[in-house]
């Protein structure tokens, strides 16, 4: 048996050295929340210690895809659709769960709000409890103006209302050190987002490609323009050897950290036919 935030004993099975949370509301067949990977066990029947499986960064995913079509007064139409595995999965069902008792309005707002965008929108999903089907998101929505296109500028592409996993990792200040282990999670984020750009503009710059790899994390990011559309992708993977970080890890995190919010803040520039 293991410990659980949903019960107290999971269910072993030895042929298969297989873990089940079979009273879990939100947790799918053969899969465990991280409250119990990689935790030491006391298989009572069996007379002996176990271990519930490690957590791997390939078993716990969201792969995201935002389209935009940004128009000439600036505003914005935009729909997303994800996909969740593993953990990630069990997360986002909990939090979903979570927001039903909210209006859709208010949970839009707080999405918007995470990276100051302001719109309306809706939200649709796999029913939370059912754990028997994969768990998907789909959303649309409107963007009030990110930018005036009546003159040359630039602007930061919008996030949306889409998970924005790898975005909201910009929008807290990190702990300077750590001086007790911590817990780490090992898990796959791909973010893609097409946007269709107003005819009256020509792009002049976009980002820079970022490429970082270390011990433990690995975050990618690439920006390319064809005609008028734009495609940004962005993959970030963690994958440690245990749970549990140590201090002397802490700063790998930091400069990952600062990577990503020097990337998600980098502006595309352009010039409009508008300018006078």
């Amino acid at each position: 048996v293991s410990q659980s935030r949903y019960n107290p004993e999971n269910t072993y099975i030895p042929s298969q050295d297989l873990y089940l949370d079979s009273t879990a509301q939100f947790v799918p067949f053969g899969k465990l929340d991280d409250q119990v990977i990689d935790k030491p066990t006391v298989l009572v029947a069996l007379n002996r210690y176990g271990r519930t499986p490690k957590m791997r960064a390939d078993d716990n995913t969201l792969t995201s895809h935002t389209q935009m079509t940004l128009h000439s007064d600036g505003s914005i139409d935009g729909k997303n659709e994800s996909f969740f595995t593993g953990t990630m999965e069990i997360n986002y069902r909990l939090a979903r769960f979570s927001d039903t008792t909210y209006p859709m309005e208010k949970t839009v707002n707080d999405m918007l709000y995470r990276f100051n965008e302001i719109g309306s929108g809706n939200i649709s999903h796999t029913a939370p409890k059912s754990i028997d089907k994969p768990f998907t998101w789909q959303s649309t929505f409107k963007l009030d103006s990110i930018t005036d296109f009546r003159k040359t500028g630039a602007f930061i592409p919008p996030v949306g209302v889409s998970p924005g996993h790898i975005a909201s990792m910009t929008i807290y200040k990190p702990l300077e050190t750590r001086t007790f282990p911590y817990v780490c999670d090992s898990n796959t984020t791909e973010d893609k987002y097409t946007i269709e750009l107003p005819d009256q503009i020509t792009i002049e710059s976009l980002p820079e490609n970022v490429s970082l790899q270390s011990d433990h994390i690995r975050y990618t990011s690439a920006y390319h323009l064809s005609g008028k559309t734009l495609e940004i992708t962005r993959q970030l993977i963690f994958q440690y050897p245990h749970r549990k970080c140590t201090p002397e890890m802490y700063p790998e995190l930091l400069e990952a950290i600062r990577t990503i919010r020097a990337d998600h803040r980098a502006s595309v520039v352009f010039s409009t036919k508008l300018a006078n």
